[in-house]
C-alpha cells in the first residue's frame, strides 16, 4: 500500500510541474506569466463533472463545505493543490533513515 500511495504522490507531483510550466512557457517567449487557476482547467477539461460536484456537496453534504474550502482551493494557480497533495503523500510514506545495530 505505502509504494501505491507512493506512487500517487510522485504522479501529483509531476502533473504539478507540468502545469507550471505550461504556465510559465510564455515567460521563454516574450508573454506573460498567467497561472491558471485549477477551477478554470477543471472546467475546461469536464464542467459537468464539476457543476456536479458543486451540486453533490452543497445538497447532500454542506453548502459551507463548498463555499469555505472546496471553492478557495479551486481558485487557486492549478499547480498548488497537486504538488501540496502529492508531497503530504510522500511525506507520509517516507521511511526515513534506517539505523542498524551493530
Amino acid at each position: 500500500m505505502r509504494k501505491v500511495l507512493r506512487l500517487i504522490g510522485w504522479v501529483f507531483v509531476l502533473l504539478a510541474a507540468a502545469l507550471l510550466g505550461r504556465d510559465l512557457w510564455p515567460v521563454l517567449t516574450g508573454g506573460e506569466v498567467k497561472l491558471r487557476a485549477g477551477g478554470d482547467l477543471w472546467f475546461q477539461i469536464d464542467p459537468g463533472s464539476l457543476n456536479g460536484l458543486q451540486a453533490g456537496v452543497e445538497r447532500y453534504i454542506d453548502p459551507a463545505l463548498w463555499e469555505g474550502i472546496i471553492f478557495p482551493i479551486l481558485q487557486l494557480p492549478a499547480f498548488l493543490p497537486l504538488l501540496g497533495l502529492g508531497g503530504l503523500l510522500l511525506l507520509v510514506t517516507w521511511k526515513g533513515r534506517r539505523h542498524r545495530r551493530r
